[in-house]
């Protein structure tokens, strides 16, 4: 039974039907439902005791089919050959189905379509495409009454217990509800830090120290780009899970030596925090940095980094900036941040944005002509 594309399938088994046929003259007929044209079958079975038969009209759309199979459709056996070709290893096991749906003990090809549904003598046959492996499997279901009726009553229970839409229906349930659940929360994006240094042993210690004991929802990792440093600075970083990459004091630019530190920061980094050497955070939650809420809102936050000498002040806080576009956000930003006299900028960029928009070299101003 199947489709017209098993005549190389049906082929694997036609000498042991003939053999079958020949042990037991006069009580055997083949039956065919498609499979075949009518003109192939004549020219593979001709000396054999087969017939063909069709669907009604109107009903080979595999739902009316299959209403009209279980009703027409009395076998004492069917068989499922497939040889193994690429077309066939992609197949299912349906034709398991529809000969358990008529209570039918079968004899499969073993093929990866068979093997996840069909226990060898428990609920079907599995053969390899051999004359002899065939031929006695037909033989051991027509004279073993006994296993007959097992496997007969064992397909046609286990069919309706688990393999039909009423009977799966829980975990179709199971699955839209898990589907319509609404999605998780992402996970906090990660953060890239990017401190420029050149003998910055005086802040270095402090401004590390505060770094790592802030208390942040999201992981982050600090890059220093060391401009020739001839003080304790790389002693420092290397106390620090740090990155330190060092650069000949000649090749420093705020611009290009900022834009190497975003290019060292790690692929899934959503944001690059860039601080100058003395900035130091004092508030519990990474200044500059994304909080849970508002993540993914700004384009770009800036840093206001009053006077150290400044009393009762925090040296650096974090303030948002929102005009509509989003490359506009981020130039308003820095722009903001570089025009605040004596001080020195820190920002909180996408870095999406920022490694499509880098910094010119060399920038006349931090951000005022930067992008």
């Amino acid at each position: 039974m199947g489709t017209f594309t098993h005549d190389q399938d049906l082929e694997a088994v036609v000498p042991a039907l003939r053999q079958v046929c020949a042990r037991r003259p006069g009580q055997i007929e083949i039956q065919i439902i498609g499979g075949l044209v009518e003109s192939a079958a004549q020219e593979l079975l001709a000396d054999l005791p087969f017939r063909l038969i069709r669907a009604e009209p109107g009903e080979e759309e595999y739902p009316l089919f299959m209403l009209w199979f279980t009703a027409r459709v009395q076998w004492d056996l069917a068989i499922a050959p497939l040889q193994n070709n690429a077309f066939n290893r992609c197949k299912s096991d349906l034709k398991f189905l529809d000969y358990s749906a008529i209570a039918c003990p079968a004899i499969f090809s073993d093929a990866p379509a068979y093997r996840g549904a069909v226990e060898h003598m428990r609920n079907g046959l599995l053969v390899q495409n051999q004359t002899e492996q065939w031929m006695s499997a037909i033989e051991t279901l027509l004279e073993d009454a006994n296993l007959h009726q097992r496997i007969s009553r064992r397909v046609y229970q286990e069919l309706h217990a688990a393999r039909t839409l009423a009977s799966a229906s829980r975990h179709w349930q199971e699955a839209l509800e898990f589907a319509l659940q609404p999605p998780a929360p992402p996970p906090n994006p990660p953060v890239s830090i990017v401190i420029p240094t050149k003998n910055a042993e005086a802040y270095l210690t402090a401004q590390l120290e505060a770094i790592f004991n802030q208390a942040t929802a999201f992981d982050f990792d600090v890059t220093l780009i060391d401009s020739g440093s001839k003080d304790r600075t790389p002693e420092i970083a290397a106390a620090y899970p740090v990155s330190l990459i060092n650069i000949p004091p000649q090749e420093f630019n705020h611009g290009s030596t900022r834009n190497l530190g975003a290019r060292q920061a790690r692929p899934e980094s959503e944001f690059i925090v860039f601080l100058s050497q003395d900035a130091c955070p004092e508030n519990p939650g990474m200044a500059g940095a994304p909080d849970p809420a508002d993540a993914r809102r700004p384009g770009n936050c800036r840093g206001f980094q009053p006077p150290r000498a400044a009393p009762g002040r925090q040296r650096f806080l974090r303030a948002p900036a929102h005009p509509p576009d989003p490359i506009r956000r981020r130039r308003t930003a820095v722009q903001e941040a570089a025009r605040r006299p004596g001080g020195v900028p820190g920002a909180k960029v996408l870095s999406e944005l920022f490694l499509q928009h880098q910094f010119s070299n060399p920038p006349q101003r931090l951000g005022a002509t930067a992008f």
